[in-house]
């Protein structure tokens, strides 16, 4: 497995620092870049070309899933995770806009979220 750079997306800076050092500290990814809000994480996602970018739906100017749609067209190649602290019903409704390749509650824990930056750099993407 190569190491995969990271866009981690959320207007909360502590949330941000968190998940950048989980993800460092315990995978061989990096975060190369942090963003506020939709507008910056597009904006830095066409300039950077992550290859996961881990996107809170919740978030001023533009909201996570207004977000996806703008990168997934700007940006086809990468990933992106959708992070929420809604329930099960949201995150399905989120998953299937087909602009998520994973939606996690922020309650599962940065492990999980881990887990899935991990899995998603270890397979190819599939075609949309």
């Amino acid at each position: 497995m190569s190491a995969g750079a990271i866009l981690v997306v959320d207007d909360n800076a502590a949330v941000s620092a968190a998940i950048r050092n989980y993800i460092e500290g315990t995978t061989p990814h990096r975060v190369c870049a942090e963003a506020r809000n939709g507008v910056e994480a597009i904006e830095k996602a066409t300039e950077l070309h992550c290859d996961v970018i881990v996107l809170d739906l919740l978030m001023p100017l533009l909201n996570g899933v207004e977000a996806a749609s703008i990168i997934r067209r700007m940006v086809p190649g990468a990933k992106i995770v959708g992070m929420t602290m809604f329930g099960d019903e949201f995150e399905r409704a989120v998953l299937a806009s087909r602009d998520f390749d994973a939606v996690l509650s922020k309650s599962d824990g940065l492990a999980k979220l881990a887990e899935a930056v991990t899995s998603l750099l270890d397979y190819p993407a599939e075609t949309r």
